[in-house]
């Protein structure tokens, strides 16, 4: 009879270790309010980043949003994007299901001393944001010593 009871406890140990496993996988492989809320609503925009030869264009997912609702701004050194709308649900009106919600978001890229601040271009349509960040040209940094 002690046995069976040590089986059971196994059993138990054993369950309990392997939501604590995946806890930890998703841990490493995610982040912490996913762990919390595996069914949380996704609320910054997925983003690619393409290097060119002399830019980089940065693809943001906003699906929903205009570009009157979207602010692009460069402060120290920093781009950042954000939105600032509030949910348009007519009143009685609810979500069955709700995976993604940009109304309000900020995101945030260090540009460094190589990207020309003073040309950035942004373009939106259907629902993808497109920002292009100009490489500086690498000025000659040449000096020339007049022999005496």
């Amino acid at each position: 009879m002690i046995h069976t009871k040590n089986r059971k406890r196994r059993a138990r140990h054993a369950h309990w270790t392997n939501h604590f496993d995946n806890a930890i996988l998703d841990l490493m492989n995610g982040s912490l309010p996913e762990i919390i809320h595996k069914g949380m609503v996704q609320t910054t925009p997925l983003t690619n980043i393409v290097k060119r030869e002399n830019e980089f264009d940065i693809e943001i997912a906003v699906p929903g949003l205009s570009k009157e609702q979207i602010t692009i701004k460069v402060e120290q050194d920093q781009l950042i994007i954000s939105s600032d709308q509030e949910s348009k649900l007519a009143e009685g009106e609810s979500y069955s299901k709700n995976e993604f919600n940009y109304n309000k978001f900020e995101r945030k890229f260090n540009l460094g001393e190589n990207i020309d601040q003073e040309h950035i271009a942004a373009k939106c349509e259907h629902g993808l944001l497109k920002i292009t960040l100009k490489i500086k040209e690498k000025e000659d940094t040449t000096i020339k010593v007049d022999i005496q």
